[in-house]
């Protein structure tokens, strides 16, 4: 006979997820016109007006020649797929009014599948594959290891529990992969040419554990070229061209075992209260460990993109260790060169033009007479805003460029004194010129400023309207007072007007400083000592803070490209491997798994992998900074502070990366990754 659509069925049960009963005057699966089109516009029909009862503890095969519509008639049966038209019932419930979460418990809890390829996880165990779909649903993990053992039982592979599926035949996958459907306890066994890829042997073990299936009272239904599995159903049913053809179902229903003894009571969890919460946790536990498994099991690419993470968190760490390490050994230098370097003054007021200056290097000179001294640099400081300086001739209109720093005048002394080194032109010496000449020096920032790029014949400045030949340029030093100066040799003097400091900078012997600090007054002026000051050079500290900042800002621009790097490494490498892993995606998703639950797995598995390769690279980093810090002698600068910030920033850039393919892999649609396309 035929069943009339169920439309009057009792409002109670349609949501679909009632418990497992039978009811002998409805069929278990009732299609009614179902049309499924397919192609970039719908162009390809899959399935053509489809109508099929199919009722409790039948087993129904369903052949036909390849691209006839079957796995897509099976699609549609197990809610991977939507049909384009139709009605779908099961027992009596129209799926239409389920929404997503409804289809993803729908499938956990009343479907089972068997496909072509056992889609078995290679390194997982065979009792951790049968089990995969109690994970989904939160089963408890003792539940979940005595049921899969159950059912590997059942399935005569009790023995090899813990063997690894990889190591498994291809009959025993396939038995796996029957296990896995089983141990739920579904009303309903679908299965996708499951013989497929069996020798005949294997073919007829399995084909004996699905009529068994059926015999216990579970409905099955297998699609199949199999001649042998078409001989062991109840009846079979012939699509071509998407056409179904032999649909008449038995001339009264078929009862066998009631299936609701197959259900396991104890994993029903209710909708609320602390059963649920315990399921939950439950869940989640088992999709972590899953994540855990994942990042092993895939153990040449989570050690790539575990050295990626490592590499960019040891280069951030070191990078900031080095940096704080070299700005205390620039520190202790500096304060070093400061204990060693006197500024000496007079209060009163100095002579301008040559004479001054000439007045100012006859004292130098006495001051290198006295023992502890090393070096005593003469120079005048003048304000740049009381002198003009231009590139080009005054005639040509041109605006004077203020200068950063003083112009100075002095001899080689002074940019030795302060580490000057020349960067391109005549040795520092030309300032010390016997025959009087004028002629200037730049520094790095002032010729930039000047637009000089280059020292010798024909370059000239002009200062206060008279042409100075350049005749060096400096090194950046990170020294204000030399970057952004202009040195003239002494003649430059007679050029400019009274200076605002008349100074020696004398150089010290190692521990000398504090003796010379109290004799250099009474050398100077043993009459009025107290009209010589004595101090320590200002630029120093702005010296070690540009030198840490350069240094900071190198290195870390250097471990935020590796770091970058090493994201994007981990989100390319995490597409591919959806790729890779796309029937393991569709086949969670079959079990019951949501879309949710795909992207926490697949998060889970790039934090975990940011979290080792940040911990690893933290580690490293202090242990690079720490032994290269003592290489060069300086004094490791490491607080706890800064790995641990390193670990929370491999774990953040690595959920960053993780963001995208795990959200691709939850949009995947089933029923596509099961087709490959």
């Amino acid at each position: 006979m035929t069943a009339a659509p169920p439309v009057d069925r009792p409002a109670a049960r349609t949501d679909g997820l009632a418990p497992p009963q039978l009811s002998p005057a409805w069929p278990l699966i009732c299609l009614r016109a179902v049309d499924k089109r397919v192609g970039r516009n719908g162009e390809v029909a899959a399935l053509r007006h489809v109508d099929l009862d199919v009722w409790p503890g039948e087993f129904v095969a369903v052949t036909g020649p390849s691209g006839s519509g079957k796995s897509t008639l099976l699609a549609i049966l197990g809610l991977l797929d939507t049909p384009t038209a139709g009605r779908y019932w099961f027992d009596a419930a129209d799926v239409a009014a389920l929404d997503e979460i409804g289809r993803n418990r729908f499938r956990g809890n009343q479907l089972g599948f068997v496909f072509q390829s056992s889609y078995l996880i290679g390194d997982d165990s065979a009792v951790l594959n049968a089990g995969l779909a109690l994970r989904v649903r939160g089963v408890r993990a003792r539940d979940r290891d005595r049921l899969s053992r159950q059912a590997l039982t059942g399935v005569g592979l009790a023995d090899r529990a813990q063997t690894r599926a990889k190591r498994l035949s291809g009959g025993e996958r396939q038995r796996v992969a029957l296990a896995r459907a089983l141990v739920p306890g579904p009303r309903l066994v679908l299965a996708d040419e499951p013989t497929g890829a069996l020798d005949t042997a294997s073919a007829a073990g399995l084909i004996a554990q699905l009529r068994a299936a059926a015999d216990r009272g579970t409905t099955v239904i297998v699609v199949t070229h199999d001649p042998a599995v078409a001989a062991a159903a109840d009846r079979a049913v012939t699509l071509a061209d998407g056409v179904l053809a032999g649909a008449a179902p038995p001339p009264r229903p078929v009862l066998f075992g009631d299936p609701a003894a197959l259900a396991a009571p104890e994993l029903e969890a209710s909708a609320t209260g602390a059963s649920a919460q315990v399921s939950r946790l439950a869940r989640w536990v088992a999709e972590a460990a899953d994540a855990v498994r994942a990042v092993i099991d895939t153990s040449v690419r989570s050690v790539l993109l575990l050295l990626a993470y490592t590499l960019g968190v040891a280069a951030l760490v070191g990078a900031s260790g080095l940096t704080q390490s070299a700005s205390g050994a620039v520190a202790g230098r500096l304060l070093d060169a400061a204990s060693n370097s006197l500024y000496v003054s007079t209060s009163t007021q100095t002579s301008s033009g040559p004479a001054g200056f000439a007045g100012l290097a006859q004292a130098a000179a006495s001051l290198e007479t006295l023992a502890g001294v090393k070096t005593a640099a003469p120079h005048m400081s003048y304000a740049p805003a009381d002198v003009e300086v231009r590139r080009l001739t005054p005639s040509t209109k041109t605006l004077s460029v203020l200068l950063r720093n003083d112009i100075v005048v002095c001899d080689s002394r002074y940019p030795a004194q302060l580490g000057g080194q020349v960067a391109a032109g005549a040795p520092l010496t030309i300032l010390d010129n016997t025959w009087g000449g004028l002629v200037a020096v730049l520094g790095a920032q002032t010729a930039e400023s000047l637009g000089v790029a280059e020292a010798g014949p024909g370059v000239t400045v002009w200062v206060n309207q008279h042409p100075v030949p350049v005749v060096s340029l400096l090194k950046p030093t990170g020294s204000e007072g030399l970057d952004g100066g202009l040195l003239l040799s002494p003649a430059g003097a007679e050029l400019l007007s009274i200076p605002i400091s008349a100074t020696i900078l004398v150089g010290s012997a190692p521990g000398r400083a504090e003796a010379l600090h109290d004799a250099i007054p009474m050398a100077l002026a043993p009459a009025n000592p107290g009209e010589i000051e004595v101090s320590v050079p200002s630029d120093l500290a702005s010296l070690q803070a540009g030198v840490a900042s350069n240094l900071s800002g190198l290195m870390n621009a250097i471990g935020w490209v590796i770091l970058a790097l090493a994201a994007m490494s981990a989100a390319t490498s995490m597409l591919l491997s959806i790729h890779q892993r796309a029937p393991e995606i569709a086949l969670r998703r079959a079990v019951g798994a949501t879309r949710l639950a795909i992207w926490r797995g697949f998060m889970a598995e790039g934090a975990l992998i940011g979290l080792a390769g940040g911990t690893i690279g933290a580690l490293a980093g202090v242990a690079g900074t720490i032994a290269l810090a003592r290489a060069r002698g300086w004094t490791p600068a490491v607080g706890l502070q800064l790995p641990a910030t390193a670990v929370v920033l491999g774990l953040a850039t690595a959920i960053l990366a993780a963001a995208l393919p795990a959200a691709h892999a939850a949009h995947r649609k089933p029923a596509t990754l099961l087709r490959g396309t």
